[in-house]
């Protein structure tokens, strides 16, 4: 059911943009049944791997937390070096989002922002 509720936004935007895109010659010389095929099979593919996906990423996360939490009751001395070194990763990470943002939306097609916009 958790599934249903992340794949309905997704489907939504692909229409949205599928819809208010430029019209291209592949959806005038296809059958609508080929492009509703199409897409119900990418959109079975994405719903047969998010559980499995989600369920990965946050057995990653639990692991890296409770290794940490190990690593920290059974020598707390390293609490000393790992505070400073998340402070920095932070601030690193948080200045390298904004870079690869700023860079992303430099470089987009105009028939990618011209569809976007059509779309609102």
């Amino acid at each position: 059911m958790g599934d249903v509720l992340v794949v309905r936004p997704l489907t939504d935007v692909r229409f949205l943009v599928l819809l208010g895109g430029p019209r291209c010659r592949y959806f005038d010389t296809t059958k609508q049944g080929r492009i509703i095929n199409k897409f119900s099979s990418d959109l079975s593919q994405v719903d047969g791997n998010l559980m499995t996906n989600g369920i990965d990423f946050l057995n990653s996360i639990f692991s890296a937390m409770l290794s940490t939490i190990v690593v920290l009751l059974v020598c707390p001395v390293v609490a000393i070096i790992m505070v400073p070194v998340v402070i920095g990763f932070y601030f690193v990470q948080r200045t390298y989002v904004a870079a690869v943002g700023f860079a992303c939306t430099a470089c987009l097609p105009a028939c990618v922002l011209a569809a976007g916009q059509s779309s609102k």
